[in-house]
Formats: C-alpha cells, sequence, structure tokens
C-alpha cells in the first residue's frame, strides 16, 4: 500500500505546482500579451470546481450557475468588434450559449434581458420605465389575428409607447453611419409571415426614393425558400467590405444540421430570385438561374 500512496502524494505535488505554474502564468499574461487593435483590460485565474454563479437570473430562466471543469484563464480584452445578442419575443432570459459563441468568433460581446428578468411579460404591465427597456432593446410584435382589425393598427401606431414601431423606412440614419443590414426571410418561418419582408423592403425604397442599386451599398435581402425562423450577420460585409450577392443554402437529410447533405441552392439578394432552368439534377445549385 506504500508505493500508491507515494505515487499518489507524488501526483498531487506535481498538480499543485503546475496549478502554480498555470496560475502565475495566467496573471502574467495582461502585461504578456500584445494582440493588434486589442487592449487588455484583465486575465483571471479559475479553478477546476468553482461554481460561476448568475444571482440575477429569473428561476425561469432556467440554469443559474454552471460548474467549471476545468482550470482556464479567463481574459478580458476589447478588439474594437464588438456584438450584442438579443432574444426572442417576450425572452427576458439572457442566453450564455449565445454570447459564449460570438465570443469564440473574436467579438466582445453583451447580451440583453430585454429589460426585464424571466419569460413572462408582466413585469411590462402599468410599467413604462420597463416598456421603455424593452423597446430600446429590441423590437417585438404580437398579434392575435383572431381579434385583430385596422382600428387595433392605427390606435397602437397612434400610442407608439417609447418608440417602439417598427415600421420606418427611412434609413437615413442607418445608412449615413456605415451601418449594413443584411435581412433574410425564410419562406417556410413558422411565426413571422415572410411576405412582410418583401414588404418592408419596397417601403424603404419608396421612403427613401431608392432603386435597388443604390440600396445595394447598406440594405440587402435574401428571400430564401426551405427555411424557417433563424438568425446571423454581415461580419464580412461590415469587416472586409465583401457584400454578398447570393447566399449559398444548404438542405440536409432529415433535417439534420451537419449530416448527409441533400442538396445545395443559391439564393439570390432581392428582387433578384432563382428559378430551375429545366435542365439538370435540381438538386445541383448549377442547374438554377437568377431571373429578376
Amino acid at each position: 500500500m506504500r508505493f500508491p500512496l507515494h505515487a499518489a502524494l507524488l501526483s498531487s505535488l506535481a498538480a499543485t505546482a503546475h496549478c502554480s505554474s498555470f496560475q502565475q502564468q495566467c496573471s502574467n499574461l495582461t502585461s504578456q500579451l500584445n494582440i493588434e487593435n486589442a487592449t487588455v483590460w484583465f486575465t483571471e485565474y479559475v479553478a477546476a470546481g468553482t461554481n460561476m454563479s448568475f444571482p440575477d437570473t429569473d428561476p425561469t430562466c432556467g440554469r443559474g450557475a454552471m460548474a467549471v471543469g476545468v482550470d482556464f484563464c479567463r481574459v478580458a480584452l476589447y478588439t474594437g468588434r464588438f456584438l450584442s445578442t438579443g432574444n426572442g419575443g417576450l425572452n427576458g432570459c439572457l442566453s450564455n450559449d449565445d454570447i459564449a459563441y460570438t465570443v469564440e468568433l473574436g467579438f466582445s460581446t453583451v447580451g440583453a434581458n430585454n429589460g426585464y428578468n424571466g419569460t413572462s411579460a408582466a413585469p411590462l404591465l402599468n410599467n413604462p420605465d420597463v416598456v421603455q427597456d424593452f423597446a430600446w432593446r429590441s423590437i417585438h410584435t404580437n398579434i392575435d389575428p383572431a381579434t385583430l382589425g385596422p382600428a387595433d393598427y392605427a390606435f397602437s401606431g397612434a400610442l407608439n409607447p417609447s418608440n417602439i414601431r417598427t415600421w420606418s423606412g427611412d434609413l437615413n440614419a442607418v445608412k449615413a453611419r456605415g451601418a449594413k443590414i443584411l435581412h433574410y426571410h425564410g419562406q417556410q418561418d413558422q411565426i413571422i409571415t415572410s411576405e412582410i419582408s418583401p414588404r418592408y423592403y419596397n417601403y424603404v425604397a419608396a421612403t427613401m426614393n431608392l432603386p435597388s442599386s443604390a440600396l445595394d451599398g447598406f440594405y440587402r435581402f435574401f428571400h430564401i425558400s426551405g427555411i424557417g425562423h433563424c438568425s446571423g450577420g454581415p461580419v464580412r460585409w461590415v469587416e472586409q467590405d465583401k457584400a454578398p450577392d447570393s447566399i449559398l443554402g444548404t438542405a440536409f437529410v432529415n433535417g439534420a444540421a451537419g449530416g448527409q447533405v441533400a442538396f445545395r441552392r443559391r439564393h439570390y439578394k432581392y428582387p433578384l430570385r432563382n428559378t430551375y432552368t429545366g435542365n439538370g439534377n435540381p438538386n445541383d445549385p448549377g442547374s438554377w438561374k437568377c431571373i429578376v
């Protein structure tokens, strides 16, 4: 029994030495890191087994803490690449998975909770300050088609609490500050009808009195068949000035992303669209052409 005990002690000492060395290296990173166009704010050693809690998490949001599985060095830095993640509908929960994903892409990322915590809209009732927070963090529309009518549209538009109305065709401020809008809508969107997006695009064109060729400089819309409700962003357009003229879509067998490919199809910026040439394999993108 003495040998295993001796081996265990050596292993423990080695692990302690390694931990101390790694912890010191982490501490030194603040002054040693030299990343172009980046400012390092601090580094922090986090030991395996640490319980990282999120004290303000509402119980309806699920995970309020997570256990750290390995020793790691947390580095806080700003690279000039900023991205904000949001939520859908009335969701007032921070999406830590979304934040982690965008950090992996090299962004300094923040998450929003829509101005209140939890999955219920109850905090909005009779609380104009919360409504204002909600309006400025993200825009949402919720309708009941069974009872909604023209009078409701007019009333809501006139009320417009905290300027929450989304149907604005004047995007001159967006254009002036050099922002890029990559707008796409899946034609199988099960939440928001895909017919609303072409209407909005045409409304912007009419309001700003600009043809599609002029809108292309800052606003491009893709009407994509076969996809539902999803999200994304114009990273290469903003950072590399590579504006997309088309998006190549991939459909997987049984809808299992990353599995066997069923077919691929190229989608063009609105008002262009793709159509089958009548020749070749329809599952081949080359068998389709772009038309007006």
